[in-house]
């Protein structure tokens, strides 16, 4: 059974587990289940996965084989930490979003000088009594 297989099972089972005690207790649609494997779980918390941090910390196991509650103590304790390859991948994202942002400025602005060169040269047009000329395409630069 390949890894993919083997935690598609287990999903199954553990949800339908999971959508009985809803059933059971009356909090029904209200349970988050999480399914990880092992290896899954530990590349997770390397890659900096902010969702793993939150489920460590905020998580409450039904079930453990004594693992997630030594993270979770690890995780309060300040033991667990993301590697730095994560570290520099989430620099290396807010340098390139910054980038976007100053792209999507640029564009905005550009726009809009085009706009309000090209209004009031219109309004002019017009109060000469002169028709607009047709625009055959909207430039964009």
């Amino acid at each position: 059974m390949t890894r993919a297989e083997l935690k598609d099972k287990l999903r199954a089972i553990i949800i339908g587990m999971g959508m009985d005690v809803g059933e059971m207790t009356g909090i029904r649609n209200k349970i988050n289940i999480q399914v990880y494997i092992l290896t899954d779980f530990w590349d997770s918390i390397r890659e900096a996965n902010p969702v793993i941090f939150t489920f460590l910390r905020d998580g409450v196991p039904f079930y453990d084989r004594g693992v997630f509650m030594p993270w979770k103590q690890l995780l309060r304790m300040g033991k667990i930490k993301p590697s730095i390859e994560a570290i520099d991948m989430y620099m290396s994202t807010g340098d390139q979003m910054l980038k976007r942002v100053k792209y999507k400025l640029n564009d905005i602005g550009m726009e809009d000088v085009f706009l309000a060169i090209l209004t009031p040269s219109q309004a002019a047009i017009m109060l000469y009594g002169m028709t607009l000329p047709r625009q055959k395409r909207r430039l964009k630069c």
